[in-house]
Parts: C-alpha cells; structure tokens; sequence
C-alpha cells in the first residue's frame, strides 16, 4: 500500500462529527486529466442535480490511473443488518443518464476500497466484475465514449447496460455494473434521501434514495481474494483503475461528489423520515411526528410538485396539523427545499382581541417553522388544523370560532383565510402566510355541542383507484370506508347519516338528506362510500367524513394529476454550435393537457424529425422510436442539421404508435434568437429526468 504514502495534499480542516458524512480528507493524488481538484469538495453532503443534470459545483476529480482519494469517517461506518437492502455506505458522483435513458448511463468507474485503520489492511470491494486484489486491478479500454453490441463490456464513458445487448429479455432491468463509484446519478436533495440506498443491482433509482453507488461492507476481501468478514470501517480509498481516452472529453477520470454512512430503515415515529436523519441532521424529535421537516418542492423523479401539489404534513396526537402545498414553479437562486416544522400546546401571550365580541377560548397553539413566510417561500399559505377539546371552548359558541395570529404583541386575523370549522371533530381548519402562535374565540355560548351517542372515532378512508387519477370528466375514483363503529363499539346501523366533502372535484352522490348542510351519504353495513368526479384543474384534494351524530370523523389527501399532452407543441430553436455539421438544442414550450394543465413530469413525448438527427437519445429503450421527456412543463433534443440554413422537420406524438400528432413545425439552426436563458432552461438541460426510471 506504498502507493498513497506519497501523499499528493493533506487536509487538517475536519467536518464536525456527528453527521454521516466524511469528516477529513487524509490523501489526495490526481491522476492526468483531473479537472477538479479541491478535495475538501467531498466533505459534507452531496449536490446532486438529478438523473440527467449532474452538478459540478462540489466535486474532485481522480483523473486516470494512479489518481485516488482517501477519506475518514469519525464514527465508524458499521455493517449493520438493520440498513435496506443491508447496504451501508454510499458513494456519490456526477454520473448521468445519456438522454435521460437509465439504461445508457455516464460513467467513470472508481475502485472502493475500506479499511479500519489507515496504515491498513485494506479490503477491496470486487463489484460485479469479480476483480481479484492481488494485483490491484487495471483495465485498458480503446479510445472512444461508448460501448456496442460487438464490445458491450466496456466499462468507461457513455455505456449502454450490457444486459440490452444479450439473448435474454428477462435481465434487462437489472445493471451488469454494479460495485464501483460513478456508475449511478446522484438525485436531487430531498429529505432524507442521502442516507437511503438505491438498490445496485436493479436498473433506475429506488424511490426515496439519493442515487449513488452503494456497498455492503460484506462484499469486502481481502489480498488473498477472501472474504474480510469486516463489522466496519473509518477510511475509504477511491482510485481510479481505467485508462480510456475519450478523445475531447479527455481521459476517464472518476470525479468523486460525498461519501455517506448509510442509515438503518428505522422510523420510529412513522413521520416518513429515517431516525438518525431526525437525529444527525435535522434536529428534530424522531418520537414525536409533528417535529419534522416538510419539502417546499419534489423533485421531478419523485413525481413533481405542480400547483396545489400537497407537498407534505405534519400531525400530532392530538390532530393539530400543518399542511404544506405547491404553488407555482419555484426557481429562486439559493431557495430552501425544506422547512422544519413543529406543533406545541403554549400559553396565550396575553394581549386583547381586536374585537370586543369576541371571547378568548383556552384553545392555543404554536405552528413553527423556519420558513417565516409561506408565500414568499414560493408555496401557498399554510393549512393549519387546530384541534380542540371541549373544555377548551367552554361558553363559546362553537361554530363561530375564529383563529387569530399573535402578531408583535397583539392579536390579528390579517392573512387568515378559508376559516372552516368542524363541531363534529373538534377541529378549526384555516390558512396562513405565516406561522406562529394561534388561538381561537368566538362570541358566547353553549361550548362544545359533541354528542356522546352516535358514530365515534377515527374513520379510515380508502380510494380506488389508490394513486390518483388524470383531470377532467369522465374520470372518476371511489371513496370507501373502513368499519365505523358507534359509542357501544358495534359498526354503525344502516341509514346513519355522514356529511362527505373533497376540497376539488365533485361529489356525484345525490344528497341523502337536504336539510342538513353539505352532502350526506348513509351507512351500509358499517361503511360509507362515495364518488368523486375529478376536476380540470390538477393538484391534491382533502376529502373528508363527518358523522351527523356523535363524534366520527376522517379524512384522505389524494391527488389529480394532469392528463396526456395536447397540441400545440411548439419549439425555440436555441444556440447552434460551431461546426458543420450543425448540433442545436430545441427547446419547448409548455406542454398541456386538454385542460391546460402542465403535463405530469416525466410524461414521454415520441420524436420524429426528418432532414436532420437526433442526438441526445431515447429516454425510453423499452418503446419503439425516440421519446423525449418532459419536466416542469417543459421538454429538449438535440438535433444535428447539415448546415445553418438546412430545413428540418419536428414531429411529435403523443404516443409511442405515432397515431397523435401534437407538434408539427418546420425549423433551421439559422432560427436561432439570442434571448435570456429562462430558469426552465436549467431543469431540462443534458436531457430530462425519466420517470421509468424510478424504481417503486
């Protein structure tokens, strides 16, 4: 191991420990052709900028063979069968998707190796080509960027998995390359993704995980080619082993974003994030479900967050809440992702009311956040549920509560809004700009008019289809109930009344009984259960149970997505490169659904272009043709034309069989206008993200 003693650059700047990141770079060597090379880039979490748009902001470059990195964790990363899939340590890169294909991947392979104590032994990871340790491997590839059907084990530049090119479809969707860094995109931050793997082995990225190539310690060996049978490690070496030379793009070298201890898949209180996430990162209470952290958007490979996406809640034991929604595109430079959110029970401040009428009720609430401001976050005012008991009202007239916000020492209702009051439930639903301690009055009178008789508890709320459906008439998803049971514990009697209410869409049920507001439907045997026609407008709906009587009640978020895409698609002819002959971005407008809806992230386009070839691959290698893909609304390809003046055509279809015409123009380089670089630009750039490619 004399190879790195001659250490290239030593760092004595450490990252605090408790975190799962690398905490100190201890060597650094960079082979020829390293573009990057601030090694202390490698510190701290990654920067991901998805499957098909890799940033570059934070990241060390290898360069060829004889180039490696040598990092330590402070606490030890363990082998530990509690992680999924029992991986437990990632490393993240700049790889990509060619095209936004996750089938013809980016990559520059880096070996891994781990050891406890830096003077060693060290142990390497053989990955899936078996590569003995003794000696270390290396592997010379014929210039070039890519691999084919003659030479389809290549291992450096744009590969295309090696499992297409075989007799047998059954192995298509699993990787041949697995077990080396830079072979998998890292995605976009998104809670806790980092510390979650993406399975190796399988094509695409597992939902919820950062990306990456992750190991098991397990797969370690040592110098004789046995297994270590190592419980853990301190230091990770990564070298770069592959001599390519890629003509333009320089040599193969492997360039390293973070490292990071895996997390095990524990989630005590079900709040959706990882435990040690709570604990090492986010510093809020793993045991208690309203201490958590809400996005402010999704990335396109988890689906997207158009307008009126319900980005995330938070809930305690009590049923206080916050909910979160999307707006419009959010695009500010620097934006925060996430906000920290918590619910307590606090003290009234003190100060009056603004109106005499009103009394003070013992009803108070803190809804926190780090966001200050919803709206100028770029989401929409906040939902907050407030829940209360009856003791807490008592002598105020129940359904004229009202929230107020302490607002600098007094009391106001300025950006409260959509104020809904729920006597059944015992909850005040309402809207703000801002967070911060809330308490309800009214003016005076009977308190909490709950029944004890009748339907009681929580109702569960079932819809089928279960994962949404597109906008629009005639698309319909039925709602049905659990077993509601009443104050004996016995499922409730036929014909008892239920008030049901979607925040979009319709209720198609006739109202079963007029004389009470709203939309009643009744019990059959034990259950309730009614239809909701989908609105024209996409994003999520809160459906909710009410009992008439007694005290049940229950509620569901479910989601309206935008339907296919409709004409017109038209396209901005970007900058031509230099060269004959002439490569030029198309870039496209929004892409609607028939309701004007933008369509679904990751909703694919087929392309047919005459006069000219298309460059920037298929998105999908499992449908016939050339399918670009589309998010934020938006979609690109990259074109080859003969010359600037040369004409070409740009069809595109709606649907792999070409039988949907959507887009049908006539364009040459020479259309080219200079123009601002619009903010969508950046989210379609290198190709667009696929959703095929996420692993659910």
């Amino acid at each position: 191991m004399k190879r790195w003693l001659c250490i290239g650059l030593l760092i004595a700047a450490p990252l605090a420990s408790a975190n799962p990141w690398a905490n100190r770079v201890v060597a650094y060597q960079s082979g020829a052709g390293a573009l990057f090379t601030d090694p202390a880039k490698t510190l701290g979490p990654p920067t991901g900028g998805g499957p098909s748009t890799p940033n570059n902001d934070s990241l060390v470059s290898l360069g060829g063979p004889g180039g490696y990195l040598v990092l330590e964790f402070d606490t030890p990363v363990e082998d530990d069968p509690d992680n999924p899939m029992g991986l437990d340590c990632t490393v993240f890169t700049n790889a990509f998707w060619t095209g936004g294909n996750p089938q013809v991947r980016w990559q520059e392979p880096a070996l891994i190796e781990i050891a406890e104590n830096a003077a060693g032994p060290w142990y390497l990871i053989p990955g899936s080509r078996g590569f003995s340790y003794s000696p270390l491997p290396s592997v010379s590839e014929p210039s070039g960027t890519a691999n084919d059907a003659s030479h389809p084990y290549y291992l450096a530049g744009s590969i295309r998995n090696p499992n297409l090119f075989d007799a047998d479809p059954a192995n298509d969707q699993s990787e041949y390359n697995w077990g080396y860094a830079k072979l998998n995109p890292t995605a976009e931050p998104y809670l806790d993704n980092y510390l979650r793997p993406d399975d190796p082995m399988t094509v695409g990225l597992t939902a919820r995980s950062g990306g990456g190539d992750p190991f098991d310690i397990a797969w370690a060996i040592d110098a004789a080619g046995q297994p270590a049978h190592l419980q853990r490690f301190r230091f990770i070496r990564l070298s770069s082993f592959i001599a390519r030379n890629m003509g333009p793009l320089g040599v193969c070298s492997p360039d390293i974003d973070a490292v990071a201890d895996i997390a095990p898949d524990v989630d005590t209180d079900g709040d959706g994030l990882l435990d040690e996430y709570e604990t090492l990162l986010a510093g809020t209470d793993p045991n208690r479900p309203e201490s958590t952290v809400l996005p402010l958007e999704i990335p396109a490979i988890e689906g997207g967050s158009p307008a009126g996406t319900l980005l995330g809640a938070a809930q305690d034991s009590s049923g206080n809440a916050i909910r979160l929604y999307a707006a419009e595109q959010r695009s500010a430079e620097g934006r925060a992702l996430s906000t920290k959110v918590d619910i307590r029970t606090v003290a009234d401040p003190g100060p009056a009311l603004p109106s005499m009428s009103h009394v003070k009720s013992a009803c108070v609430r803190e809804f926190r956040s780090d966001i200050a401001d919803f709206q100028g976050a770029g989401i929409q005012h906040a939902e907050f549920v407030m829940h209360y008991t009856a003791s807490e009202i008592t002598g105020l007239a129940e359904d004229g509560l009202q929230p107020y916000r302490y607002d600098h020492g007094g009391y106001t209702t300025a950006d409260i809004t959509g104020v809904a009051v729920n006597a059944a439930a015992n909850r005040v639903t309402f809207r703000s700009r801002e967070p911060g301690v809330f308490i309800l009055a009214s003016v005076p009178g009977s308190g909490d008019a709950e029944s004890q008789t009748g339907p009681q508890g929580i109702i569960v709320l079932y819809a089928d289809p279960p994962g949404g459906i597109p906008v629009g008439p005639p698309n319909t998803v039925l709602f049905t109930s659990d077993t509601i049971l009443d104050e004996h514990a016995n499922p409730v009697a036929d014909g008892v009344r239920f008030t049901v209410a979607v925040t979009a869409g319709k209720i198609l049920d006739g109202d079963a009984d007029a004389a009470v507001p709203g939309v009643q439907v009744l019990a059959s045997g034990g259950r309730i259960q009614f239809t909701v026609e989908a609105p024209t407008a996409s994003g999520s709906t809160m459906v909710t149970a009410t009992s008439v009587e007694g005290a049940a009640f229950g509620e569901l978020a479910y989601t309206f997505f935008a339907g296919p895409p409709v004409a017109p698609v038209t396209w901005t002819v970007g900058r031509p490169e230099p060269g004959t002959p002439v490569h030029v971005t198309l870039w496209s407008g929004v892409v609607r659904d028939a309701f004007g809806n933008p369509v679904r992230d990751g909703t694919l386009l087929t392309i047919v272009c005459m006069d000219a070839a298309v460059l920037s691959g298929d998105a999908s290698s499992l449908l016939p043709g050339d399918q670009i893909v589309t998010v934020g609304g938006r979609t690109s390809v990259e074109i080859e034309s003969p010359d600037m003046a040369s004409l070409f055509r740009v069809v595109v279809y709606a649907d792999p069989a070409i039988e949907t015409p959507i887009g049908d123009g006539i364009y040459s380089a020479s259309d080219y206008v200079p123009m601002p670089l619009a903010p969508w630009v950046a989210l379609v750039a290198m190709g667009a993200i696929i959703a095929l490619g996420r692993r659910w």
